[in-house]
């Protein structure tokens, strides 16, 4: 892991400057979607789907509202907080079926959303990078940086080749992302990734 970066004293992190047009492909986009909504279920807190018995609707669906305007079509923002609820669940495999089959949707509805609908991911890290600063944010915040390995067979995912794979604790072919996330005494989430492109791309 790499050394955690302090936020300056006394000042708030100002997350919404972060933004960088990522160096992702587009055929990638879906597991980058993943951690985004992964991330967002994270700082939503505690609440689960329609199994919960506990969840505070209001609460959550003001969250969800502050990220549904950034779907163009109603199917998306519909899905995105069906999904969200999957994800922040009482389930123990949260993939696309099990989340779809919890939630009562279609799982092919489900597939399309994750695997194949367009929407700006950049604009909703953006947004939620916002909520972080207002939420979480806190003069004694730290930034985290720390990379991730995924094992990878063949040459065509981009950023995969023979390389230090800290899952498997050995050089193997994989593909290295580096994350960025925050911490306070608030809580703390993810914020930003992009791959590590070796000199080979």
């Amino acid at each position: 892991m790499c050394p955690p970066l302090a936020a300056p004293r006394g000042a708030r992190a100002d997350f919404g400057r972060l933004s960088d047009r990522s160096t992702i492909r587009r055929g990638t986009d879906v597991r980058h979607q993943a951690d985004i909504r992964f991330s967002l279920a994270r700082q939503g807190g505690d609440l689960s789907g329609r199994a919960h018995p506990h969840l505070d609707d209001g609460e959550f669906r003001r969250f969800v509202r502050r990220y549904q305007k950034l779907f163009s079509h109603k199917s998306q923002r519909r899905l995105f907080d069906t999904y969200l609820r999957g994800l922040i669940g009482p389930l123990e495999r949260k993939s696309i079926e099990p989340v779809a089959l919890d939630q009562g949707v279609p799982w092919y509805q489900m597939e399309h959303f994750i695997g194949r609908s367009r929407w700006d991911s950049e604009a909703l890290l953006v947004e939620h990078r916002q909520h972080v600063g207002e939420t979480l944010g806190s003069s004694r915040g730290i930034f985290i940086l720390d990379s991730t390995s995924f094992p990878k067979k063949g040459d065509k995912t981009v950023g995969g080749v023979r390389q230090w794979c800290g899952e498997l604790g050995k050089e193997e072919n994989c593909v290295v992302a580096v994350n960025l996330s925050y911490a306070s005494e608030e809580g703390h989430t993810f914020l930003d990734r992009r791959v590590y492109l070796p000199q080979e791309w």
